[in-house]
């Protein structure tokens, strides 16, 4: 199978695998076109932050972080803030002991689901080691917005319970296992195959173009159509996480 570069390496949330325990996730990455007004995504519900609450957030840097670091810094707190647009929660950058706190270690991309990160006492709950000051705009953006989808609480999109992917089983097993993944079986089915049990799940229809959905190459698929790389957030994003954290009424 040809190597496609328009397929960016994927990230995998923390927690356990969703057949054990489908109030949690583990580590994971980046759903598909849908109506505006179709809300389509997934959250484990027992994740979820109460809506209105602020949590605070750190880098993990030894001092104040200078040149390329302070920059890059810059740009994950200015991409972050766009989910605060949709959702009724505050994200309050901070030095030292934060609830999400984030790391740039080599070490890929991912982030504990929502609330799962307060049973991490120490330690990062979000890595970013994809992130350089020359990746371009639209890789940055769909890296950060993806972790941070998952620190709010949504998992990703190919592992809604209502996705009825035909995949190639034995086309993704043999990509997942080269560079830069090198993914076992036992990985691939626990990101990619499982998906998350309904009655511990919010959840409508699969969307192929959120944030939260894995690139899906045409090679992967046994039938249906293939997901590109989903670098915004996509309507239904938007609707969904506010219906998760919504808004108080506007005062007439």
């Amino acid at each position: 199978m040809v190597d496609r570069p328009d397929y960016p390496r994927v990230c995998v949330d923390r927690s356990q695998p969703p057949a054990l325990r489908a109030d949690v996730v583990e580590r994971q990455r980046t759903p598909w076109y849908a109506r505006p007004e179709d809300a389509r995504a997934a959250a484990p519900t027992g994740s979820l932050w109460v809506p209105g609450q602020t949590l605070t957030v750190a880098f993990l840097r030894e001092g104040s972080a200078e040149g390329d670091a302070a920059l890059i810094e810059q740009r994950v707190r200015a991409i972050a803030e766009e989910w605060t647009q949709h959702a009724n929660l505050v994200l309050r950058w901070v030095e030292g002991d934060a609830t999400i706190r984030i790391a740039f270690e080599n070490s890929g991309s991912w982030s504990f689901i929502g609330k799962d990160c307060l049973g991490n006492a120490e330690g990062a709950t979000m890595n970013f080691g994809w992130l350089s000051p020359d990746l371009d705009e639209a890789a940055f953006r769909s890296v950060v917005l993806h972790e941070f989808g998952h620190a709010l609480g949504l998992i990703h999109e190919h592992q809604n319970p209502s996705a009825k992917i035909q995949w190639n089983r034995k086309a993704v097993y043999a990509y997942y296992a080269r560079d830069p993944n090198r993914w076992s079986p036992v990985d691939v089915d626990r990101n990619l195959f499982e998906t998350y049990e309904a009655s511990s799940t919010q959840f409508t229809a699969c969307d192929p173009r959120s944030i939260m959905m894995y690139p899906i190459p045409p090679e992967h698929l046994e039938s249906g159509d293939p997901v590109g790389w989903n670098t915004e957030l996509s309507d239904n994003d938007k609707v969904f996480v506010e219906s998760l954290y919504p808004f108080p009424p506007k005062p007439r």
